[in-house]
């Protein structure tokens, strides 16, 4: 009995390789196709990193060119109706205040002394005009807009 018993533990390491390899064979191509979507998953998000990074730089740089942008003109408007020859007088003197400004970078603008400097009373036709700023935009164009009330500047205490 002994060669049949010796046969017979054969056939199951056989058998017992056989199925080893059948499901390693199995698990292989389960793996590479999910590998392979992997692999494509990744190619996108590598696609899309490369876009972003050249989106942050584009955004980096045009950041960096604004910062270095000097006042390229100076814009204003008065939200207070008011006749159309005081309305020009106003703006006039209001962008006569402004005008040095032209030229400066924006980074080195200081909003509070814009503001405190167009705090202020203008005389038109014998008449006095209190001039404040509601708005001011520091950009390539300096906007202001302004409320306008007849009679002087009331100094707060």
């Amino acid at each position: 009995m002994p060669p049949a018993a010796a046969r017979f533990s054969w056939q199951w390491l056989g058998l017992i390789l056989f199925g080893a390899v059948l499901g390693a064979s199995l698990a292989t191509v389960r793996l590479a196709h999910q590998l392979d979507r992997l692999t494509l998953d990744n190619a996108l998000l590598m696609d899309e990193v490369e876009r972003l990074a050249g989106e942050l730089a584009s955004r980096e740089r045009a950041l960096t060119a604004s910062r270095r942008a000097p006042v390229r003109s100076v814009q204003v408007e008065l939200e207070t109706p008011l006749q159309e020859h005081v309305r020009l007088h106003i703006e006039e003197a209001v962008h006569d205040l402004l005008a040095h400004l032209v030229g400066d970078e924006i980074d080195s603008l200081n909003p509070a002394l814009i503001e405190k400097a167009l705090q202020r009373t203008l005389h038109v036709d014998k008449q006095d005009f209190a001039v404040a700023p509601t708005l001011i935009v520091i950009g390539s164009t300096l906007y202001v807009r302004l409320k306008v009330q007849e009679g002087p500047v009331a100094v707060a205490p």
